[in-house]
């Protein structure tokens, strides 16, 4: 359920959709690992209208990378941030405190 607090969380109508998505994109993405960056930039076009990427590979290469849509980008990544956080929370040992 969307709230203020979480307004990137899809209407009812649309949550097994977001959800199917987000399965589908781990099945097809492969290997983590393989496509870690070893540093990153983020930035802006001098007009505002490109959000853009600048990925460090680990064996020297560059990736760049500009969205033209940065709202649906901040929407998907503040849900994956928020599945991001559940999952390692379900993995967290509190070792009887909190």
């Amino acid at each position: 359920m969307t709230t203020p607090e979480k307004w990137w969380v899809p209407p009812p109508e649309f949550e097994s959709q977001a959800e199917q998505n987000r399965l589908d994109f781990k099945e097809q993405f492969g290997s983590f690992e393989a496509a870690e960056c070893s540093g990153f930039w983020v930035g802006t076009s001098m007009d505002g209208q490109w959000l853009a990427f600048h990925f460090d590979r680990p064996d020297g290469s560059v990736v760049r990378i500009a969205l033209p849509d940065a709202q649906q980008f901040l929407t998907e990544v503040m849900g994956t941030l928020d599945e991001m956080v559940k999952r390692q929370l379900g993995q967290a040992e509190t070792h009887g405190s909190a």
